[in-house]
């Protein structure tokens, strides 16, 4: 009887093909997450209500994937974040562990990938990649 593979489990437990794919796809993410952090400044306020009126201005974005991870995490850090990716890059994951929820960011981006690979996306530019 063959094993089926769930997100919850490692990628070294993949055959090469899908486990190449996976790889690829964190990779991105990874790059992703550390080329576009949030980034929040205080600009003069247009409108003036009085003489140091400032108001907060967005600069750059998180990726656009970030907040489907971040709430599902209950506010998550982005830090673990980049630790798991970089775990999945480097195919140093682990099985998730349910009696102490160790590597559940692991799971959750496994996930996250598949459904990338088996549905497609939208790329920041709206663009839908089925590849």
């Amino acid at each position: 009887m063959k094993e089926i593979w769930t997100p919850k489990k490692r990628l070294s437990s993949l055959p090469n093909f899908p486990r190449s794919s996976f790889i690829q796809d964190a990779e991105i993410l990874y790059e992703d997450l550390l080329n576009n952090p949030l980034k929040v400044v205080l600009i003069p306020a247009p409108i003036k209500k009085h003489q140091n009126h400032m108001i907060r201005f967005v600069e750059s974005h998180n990726p656009y994937w970030y907040p489907e991870i971040y709430y599902s995490h209950n506010r998550g850090k982005r830090k673990l974040f980049e630790k798991s990716l970089w775990r999945i890059v480097n195919l140093s994951d682990e099985d998730f562990n349910q009696k102490n929820n160790m590597y559940n960011y692991d799971t959750s981006f496994r996930g996250i990938i598949y459904s990338r690979l088996v549905e497609g996306y939208i790329d920041s530019g709206g663009f839908k990649d089925i590849s």
